[in-house]
């Protein structure tokens, strides 16, 4: 720079500082576009990376409830298959909480802190995204698979409006076949209240 104003006038030197000036100006900006653009990308690829994870697991949430009623399923088929039975089945289980326990299934105490635990021992209550109903927090799918096994005539209804025996009824049902699986975390307590 020293070499420059030494040999040019001053007046020759300001275009080219104003040019300099200028291309320094456009190149920041330049940037500045560049990197709210790589910004903004990088963003949005965020977003989508986020939905698609939130959708993987919601898929992967209905894969298992959905593997859970087939295995379901699987076991009742089996048990029908492997113990054919000379009479018919009953339409209904003995309600747990009414009836005097046989050895080995819960008691009335235990009934009352699984009904606590899953829902206030409230019958119609909803989970709050709906999908769990009644005193036992049944799935509709759960609840249609058991009550197509001990009770067609419930199959389809919404267990949140059942009436409370058939509630007991079925779940003392779904409890002699998967005894306290169905209600993972309350059923450990219920089976702790031994």
């Amino acid at each position: 720079m020293s070499l420059i104003l030494a040999t040019q006038p001053v007046a020759a030197v300001t275009p080219l500082l104003e040019t300099n000036v200028e291309a320094f100006f456009s190149r920041a900006d330049a940037w500045t576009k560049a990197r709210d653009t790589m910004r903004a990308d990088s963003l949005q690829q965020a977003v989508r990376v986020a939905e698609d994870v939130r959708q993987a697991e919601a898929d992967q949430v209905a894969a298992d409830e959905t593997a859970r009623v087939v295995e379901l399923q699987r076991q009742a088929a089996a048990a029908t298959t492997t113990a054919p039975s000379t009479t018919a089945p009953p339409t209904t289980a003995p309600p747990p909480a009414t009836t005097e326990p046989s050895a080995g299934s819960p008691t009335a105490a235990q009934w009352n802190v699984l009904r606590d635990c899953e829902s206030s021992n409230n019958y119609s209550v909803v989970s709050v995204n709906g999908r769990y109903r009644g005193a036992y927090q049944f799935s509709q799918a759960t609840w249609d698979w058991v009550t197509s096994l001990h009770d067609p005539s419930l199959v389809s209804v919404d267990p949140a409006a059942a009436a409370p025996a058939a509630q007991d009824a079925m779940a003392f049902s779904l409890w002699s076949s998967q005894g306290w699986y169905p209600w993972r975390f309350c059923g450990a307590q219920a089976a702790a209240a031994a």
